[in-house]
């Protein structure tokens, strides 16, 4: 990378009615003949005007971006939009420079495999836009390059094309231009936040996705067996955009959960406690689904829980030999609890919330009064949902 391109964008609508932009184009340190580079590379950037000479002599040095620009970026904050375009390449230098460490120390290199590189990228980046993924919204299967989307959009570029600060004006123009044309669909936007051109392609999660109502949506029954096998698909789907979380939990003897009448909150929870108590095995059956309507994999998984399987995991291929710990490890490292931006969506499910709470607290009883109780419901699942319940 010879250039790093930022363009910001300010709201100023409070103050003047609008919004402003700002484009910084900087000129690194390179030396075409360090390395035996693509000879058709550098003719191009020579060709797009860049005078590679004083990049050589008077470009700025990866400490110097670093340790005079990078650190005082909102790295992790996630009330900052970060836009890219095809930025699998962009979030990877950038990583690599963070990884260096002020002063030019660390390592800079990137993780081995593509789940932790999106990891590490969502961490730095936790709300990010890429806009050639957007532009699948306003043109079908869209897959082309920036300059193609503008024309498409028709935004005008300000500067040449190839040059980062060019490119990243208009490619933050793009998306602001979408974000104008999609004000009535907000949804199809949301559920393409945080995913990566170049990445999302191979998201196996995205790819097998199936409408909630297709029919070939399948159930996959996990027993101890298989659980290490299903819970590293489930692990990345949160961080996929399918942040709502359909369950259903089958206790034994009751069936789906039971409507409750009672003349308080207090009574109500008691008799809930009351039905739960004892139960040592049931039956959880999740599903992942984002903002459009589309179920992660094209499935659903059934878990066969019970208290006395090995919590190791080994299993004795009985009918119920998931330990409820491990589904509540497996539900807290995808993101799906404790967190506020996914939705729980159950049918008269106290019963069945309650027993997920029971095992996620790995206590032999609940709590005994309402508000403790309520207390843990808010701490795993912010945002919750039950229908006629």
């Amino acid at each position: 990378m010879v250039q790093l391109g930022l363009a910001l964008a300010f709201d100023l609508e409070h103050h003047h009615g609008g919004s402003a932009m700002i484009s910084l184009e900087i000129n690194l340190e390179f030396d075409k003949d360090a390395r035996d580079y693509n000879g058709a590379s550098i003719t191009f950037l020579e060709d797009q005007g860049n005078r590679l000479a004083q990049h050589r002599d008077h470009g700025v040095t990866a400490e110097q971006l670093l340790d005079g620009l990078l650190c005082y970026l909102p790295f992790g904050d996630d009330s900052v939009t970060w836009v890219t375009y095809h930025g699998d390449r962009d979030f990877g230098f950038l990583l690599r420079l963070l990884h260096r460490g002020p002063g030019g120390g660390g390592g800079g290199g990137l993780p081995p495999d593509r789940a932790a590189f999106m990891r590490q990228v969502r961490r730095q980046f936790p709300a990010f836009y890429d806009v050639r993924v957007l532009g699948q919204l306003v043109k079908e299967g869209f897959r082309g390059k920036l300059t193609a989307l503008a024309e498409h959009l028709g935004v005008q570029r300000t500067g040449g094309e190839h040059h980062a600060g060019s490119d990243a004006l208009l490619t933050l123009s793009c998306f602001l231009e979408i974000l104008h044309l999609s004000e009535h669909d907000l949804h199809r936007l949301h559920s393409r936040q945080c995913l990566l051109s170049g990445m999302e392609e191979l998201d196996m999660g995205i790819k097998c996705a199936r409408h909630i109502d297709d029919a070939s949506v399948i159930t996959v029954e996990v027993r101890g067996c298989n659980f290490d096998e299903e819970a590293r698909r489930i692990e990345e789907l949160v961080t996929s955009n399918f942040k709502i979380v359909a369950v259903d939990v089958l206790l034994p003897l009751l069936g789906s959960g039971s409507r409750l009448c009672a003349a308080d909150d207090q009574q109500c929870y008691s008799l809930i406690k009351s039905r739960v108590e004892g139960v040592d095995a049931f039956e959880v059956t999740i599903g992942f689904m984002n903002a459009e309507g589309m179920l992660a994999y094209g499935r659903v998984w059934k878990f066969y829980i019970s208290f006395r399987a090995n919590l190791a995991g080994a299993g004795d291929n009985s009918y119920y030999d998931v330990h409820p710990w491990r589904l509540g490890w497996l539900m807290a490292r995808c993101g799906a609890t404790h967190n506020p931006n996914v939705a729980w969506m159950t049918y008269q499910g106290s019963d069945g919330i309650a027993c997920l709470i029971k095992s996620f607290i790995a206590a032999d009883d609940l709590p005994s009064h309402w508000c403790s109780y309520i207390e843990y419901k808010r701490g795993f699942f912010f945002l919750h949902c039950t229908m006629l319940d």
